[in-house]
């Protein structure tokens, strides 16, 4: 018999009874159920990256709002950080705060989406703020407040890639070239304490800082603008907010001494009365801003002669010895009433920072204002429509087309159908118009994103028409109080400009909610003379405004004639395009500053 097969059992009995002896002194004897093994440890999200401005951002706190979980840490030397949290889920919001109290935000993903990576790398730099402000459509602090995990769910790799594409596409056209830098989110970034010292995605940061600091622009408004110009706004979506402002582009280039909308670049301009071709009414325009004389820029005209323009008032400019008049609006929209015969005949033209916009851009339903040539040679009339676009550029049916001998364009006025036309891109820009079936062009049309993220639409015809749209809007009522002021530069039936460029203030007096209608009292700028008059907002349809007609008493006690006007608002451009049908008068108002 081997005894120590015997001997082992006793011992393991013995173990046994030690053991039962124990549990039943911590109250799990008497048969009870064993306790459960103990869980394992959670596992860690491992989040690190850098936080650098062109320089690194030392010793700045860094916090994490996850997918589910959240942590803190403080950059190194470097402006590198790491943290890991424990049961943490991808993505991640991120945050550093800068020692001004400035904070900048990034996106921490598993490149695949969301989920149980365990490791992720996010930087944290003012390219990165501004590719969360595109991708969010909303401040990023706002973002990172409210991240959850729907906003999680919309951090998808490719909405991310689309925003970073916008990002880097904005700021190239602005003069700033992100490409070597690679992936802004996640991609290699070494820093240090002084500019220069770091890698390729460093020095474009660097680069980016100077843009701003010579351009008098801040990071803010940059990134209010690629939040305005959302991807769901470059989708077809309503952008947030109608106010006028600049593209991102325009915000990074030199700014006019007296006009913070008037940058450096290239202008689309548009004069449809201008020559016999439509290359000749649609030209590029360089302005160039000269810091050692910011208040007189050079201009190189479309016909590449140059000359200088001078300052005449705030986003005003005089030109041609004084008889060329040009105004700029907000938006960075120019408006010029011009002559080109020593002033015995004027015309009015527009222009736009110069920008490249897809066909598919063109798709959506759009108001419209235009001033259109007639049947009688040399006469033009007041036309208005709604119609719609699709993505292959085609005009599909409208219900309303307007056009009259009286220039009226209410609802009762408009009887007529739109003629087929589809847009195609041309290699010079923008969109020819062609009459189809198989017609020819007869216009050109040019589209110009503003930095609300709303797109205008301006089209001059081989005949001279002049046209103007935007997205179909439900306007709402301007608020009580509200001050606004805005030139005004006048066509008449002949495509002519008669009258110098005015100025009128208005003020907002009362709101009726219930006719949707509002009471302003208008005076010329320099006159103390004011009166009161009446507008009806969506008159006559959605995003259209009307002016009633007739008597006002004038706050000298003089009588005032009120002449009815349609206006078409075009949002975002801090511009309007009026019809007056009593005395035939097409006006462009851009707003002042």
């Amino acid at each position: 018999m081997d005894t120590r097969r015997w001997h082992r059992k006793g011992a393991d009995a013995a173990l046994t009874a030690a053991l039962a002896a124990a549990l039943a002194a911590c109250g799990g004897g008497g048969g009870g159920t064993p306790a459960p093994a103990p869980a394992p440890p959670a596992q860690g999200l491992a989040l690190s990256g850098t936080a650098a401005t062109g320089v690194a951002l030392a010793g700045r706190p860094v916090d994490a709002r996850c997918s589910t979980g959240s942590g803190s840490t403080t950059t190194g030397t470097d402006g590198s950080y790491s943290v890991t949290i424990a049961g943490a889920a991808l993505p991640c919001a991120m945050r550093v705060t800068l020692a001004d109290n400035t904070v900048l935000h990034g996106l921490a993903t598993s490149g695949g989406g969301s989920g149980t990576s365990t490791s992720a790398r996010a930087n944290l730099t003012p390219a990165t703020q501004l590719v969360v402000a595109q991708l969010a459509g909303l401040d990023p602090a706002a973002y990172y407040a409210a991240f959850d995990g729907s906003a999680a769910a919309a951090a998808t790799p490719a909405r991310l890639a689309l925003a970073e594409a916008a990002v880097v596409a904005a700021l190239k056209d602005g003069g700033i070239d992100l490409t070597p830098a690679g992936d802004l989110l996640a991609g290699a970034l070494t820093s240090g304490a002084t500019p220069g010292s770091g890698n390729a995605y460093d020095s474009a940061l660097d680069a980016l800082r100077r843009a701003l600091a010579a351009s008098g622009s801040t990071l803010a408004a940059l990134t209010a603008t690629m939040a305005g110009s959302s991807l769901d706004v470059l989708a077809g979506g309503t952008p947030a907010s109608g106010s006028a402002a600049l593209p991102p582009a325009q915000l990074l280039r030199a700014a006019a001494a007296n006009c913070a909308a008037l940058r450096s670049g290239s202008y689309r301009v548009l004069s449809p009365a201008e020559g016999a071709t439509l290359a000749a009414k649609t030209g590029l325009l360089g302005v160039n801003v000269d810091a050692s004389n910011a208040a007189a820029p050079r201009i190189t005209y479309t016909d590449g002669s140059t000359g200088t323009w001078v300052a005449n008032g705030p986003c005003r400019y005089l030109d041609n010895a004084g008889r060329d008049d040009i105004v700029v609006s907000p938006a960075g929209l120019l408006a010029v009433r011009y002559t080109n015969d020593g002033g015995q005949t004027y015309r009015v033209g527009v222009g736009f920072p110069a920008q490249s916009h897809t066909l598919a851009e063109l798709a959506g339903t759009w108001n419209n204002l235009s001033l259109s040539t007639t049947a009688t040679p040399g006469t033009y009339g007041a036309t208005s429509a709604r119609f719609t676009i699709d993505a292959g550029g085609s005009l599909g049916p409208t219900a309303l087309f307007c056009a009259n001998a009286n220039w009226s364009l209410r609802l009762a006025d408009c009887p007529f159908a739109v003629p087929g036309i589809a847009f195609r891109a041309n290699a010079d820009g923008g969109f020819d118009a062609v009459d189809m079936p198989g017609g020819g062009v007869g216009g050109r049309l040019f589209l110009y994103r503003a930095g609300n993220g709303d797109l205008m639409a301006v089209g001059a015809d081989a005949d001279g028409s002049f046209h103007f749209a935007t997205h179909e809007r439900h306007n709402s009522l301007p608020a009580v109080g509200t001050v606004s002021t805005s030139w005004s530069l006048f066509l008449n039936a002949q495509g002519r400009s008669t009258s110098p460029v005015g100025a009128t203030t208005n003020t907002i007096v009362s709101v009726d909610t219930a006719a949707q209608s509002w009471v302003r009292s208008q005076a010329n700028v320099g006159s103390p003379v004011t009166h009161p008059e009446t507008l009806y907002a969506n008159n006559p349809r959605d995003g259209f405004s009307l002016r009633s007609g007739g008597a006002a008493a004038g706050s000298d006690g003089s009588t005032v004639n009120v002449n009815e006007f349609t206006a078409l608002g075009l949002r975002g451009m801090g511009m309007s395009v009026v019809v007056l049908p009593g005395p035939q008068l097409f006006l462009l108002a851009p707003s002042q500053p």
